[in-house]
């Protein structure tokens, strides 16, 4: 990690080059190869590169499951009152 000012940026000991911003998924997503948000990285070993895919889609179907469970619950009560 470095650090620049108030911004922080992850090196990349593969393709030598700095990822700032967006956090430790898109520095995954980098490693990982998935297109949009930050280059590929064309240097990762592929041992390292799906290990970055299977930590991506982890935390999608995570987020999946959370997303399904906090909308399982019926809605709250909305009580309407009346102005006299």
């Amino acid at each position: 990690m470095t650090k620049e000012g108030q911004k922080t940026g992850m090196v990349c000991i593969y393709y030598d080059q700095i990822v700032r911003g967006g956090g430790i998924n898109r520095f995954n997503g980098h490693l990982a190869g998935e297109k949009g948000q930050v280059e590929i990285c064309k240097k990762v070993p592929a041992k390292v590169c799906y290990k970055m895919k299977q930590n991506l889609d982890g935390n999608k179907s995570q987020r999946r499951k959370n997303e399904e469970r906090d909308n399982s619950y019926p809605p709250s009560e909305i009580r309407v009152m009346k102005c006299q």
